[in-house]
């Protein structure tokens, strides 16, 4: 543990990076919607190191990571669980990162019922 106190600024950065991204990986489906409406940085490392630098990157913030995980979506028993979110009046504030999961779903599974669904959903909010 004694070599952590040695580690320079961007190797904590990128240790910081690498545990979200596990994190975010084991999370429940709900838990990475959430994540995705998330704009605080990953870790007080990163603020030392946007300070430094005087710079800010996509990267540096929770969301990003979240979005990221969620473009890859392929699992379609996943479908079910955000619709059961969509229906959940508690997560509305999270709707339309649901939508957007339920958009990559439909594009990485070539699943035309999902983008049947989201056109409904749409037609019916303009109406």
């Amino acid at each position: 543990m004694l070599f952590g106190l040695f580690k320079s600024l961007d190797e904590k950065v990128k240790e910081d990076k690498e545990n979200l991204i596990a994190r975010l990986n084991n999370s429940e489906l709900k838990t990475l919607v959430i994540e995705m409406g998330n704009n605080k940085p990953i870790s007080n490392d990163i603020i030392k190191r946007q300070k430094r630098d005087q710079s800010f990157e996509s990267k540096d913030f929770l969301s990003w990571y979240a979005y990221r995980i969620f473009d890859e979506l392929s699992d379609i028993n996943l479908k079910p669980k955000l619709i059961e979110l969509l229906k959940d009046k508690d997560f509305f504030q999270y709707k339309q990162y649901v939508l957007g999961c339920l958009s990559s779903l439909c594009v990485n599974c070539k699943d035309y019922e999902i983008f049947d669904f989201r056109t409904q959903k749409k037609q019916m909010k303009k109406k």
